[in-house]
Parts: C-alpha cells; sequence; structure tokens
C-alpha cells in the first residue's frame, strides 16, 4: 500500500494498493467504481455529490490508484457535514411553575 499526502492547499490524497497481478488490479478497479457510483448517490443527501466525484480510481499495472484533490473549501464542507449541526441549545430555562401543574 502507498499513500501521498501534500497538505499545501487543503488535500492532495493519492492511496494505492498493490495488487497480486494486472487482472486483480483491473478487479478492484471496477469493484471501487461501482461503490464510488453508491457513495456518490449516498453523499448527495448531505450535498457532497461534488466533493466524491473529485475521487478517481485507476489501474496502472498492478496498483490501483484512488485519488483525490480536495481544496481547503472541499475539506471545510466534508467537516462541517461530518460534524452535524447537533441539537440547538435551549436559548433560556422553563419558566417557574410551569409544567402539567403536578406535584411531586
Amino acid at each position: 500500500m502507498l499513500l501521498s499526502v501534500d497538505p499545501s492547499d487543503g488535500a492532495e490524497l493519492d492511496l494505492g494498493a498493490v495488487m497480486a497481478s494486472t487482472a486483480d488490479a483491473k478487479t478492484l478497479e471496477s469493484f471501487a467504481k461501482t461503490q464510488l457510483s453508491l457513495m456518490a448517490m449516498a453523499a448527495q443527501a448531505k450535498s457532497l455529490g461534488k466533493l466524491v466525484d473529485k475521487v478517481s480510481i485507476a489501474a496502472d499495472s498492478e496498483v490501483v490508484h484512488f485519488k483525490a484533490n480536495l481544496a481547503m473549501k472541499d475539506i471545510n464542507q466534508l467537516i462541517s457535514a461530518l460534524d452535524g449541526a447537533g441539537v440547538p441549545a435551549q436559548d433560556s430555562p422553563p419558566a417557574t411553575g410551569s409544567g402539567s401543574g403536578v406535584s411531586p
């Protein structure tokens, strides 16, 4: 497995999976591209489709390269989507005496 990262302006990622043969590399490439298509559909729910489109998969002899060149705005968008909005904080505490009127 090979990994190259360039964080100079965002993230330029290159992951290489070394396979036993060219045929194995082509099989992995085909499988990964199918999975990437499914991921792209799922990413639309979080408006991340354009980020998934930046991922490329290609076999070169026995090595399958997974590459993504993400700008800083892409990384921020990804982090925001993964972080999630969470539950908003309550503006103010409940008023005194509020509730069902049942005493404990």
